[in-house]
């Protein structure tokens, strides 16, 4: 595991905090869907594919907003 974890999600984690850098929120999207698909490629890999990773698809917080103040 040691291995195949940096294998499957360095080149996504990279992305995403790219993405969040420039604030980009297209860029997150894309790069949070490779990392869901790395997550799945490295549970195939480990023999673990009983374990589905995907995005949520409801926000899970709906009584809080994230938009800052001002």
């Amino acid at each position: 595991l040691a291995t195949l974890i940096p294998e499957f999600t360095a080149g996504p984690v990279s992305a995403l905090r790219t993405a969040i850098a420039r604030k980009s929120q297209p860029d997150f999207m894309s790069a949070y869907d490779c990392l869901t698909q790395g997550c799945n490629a490295c549970h195939v890999a480990a023999e673990f594919s009983f374990n589905v990773v995907r995005a949520p698809a409801a926000n899970p917080y709906s009584k809080q907003s994230f938009e800052p103040l001002r």
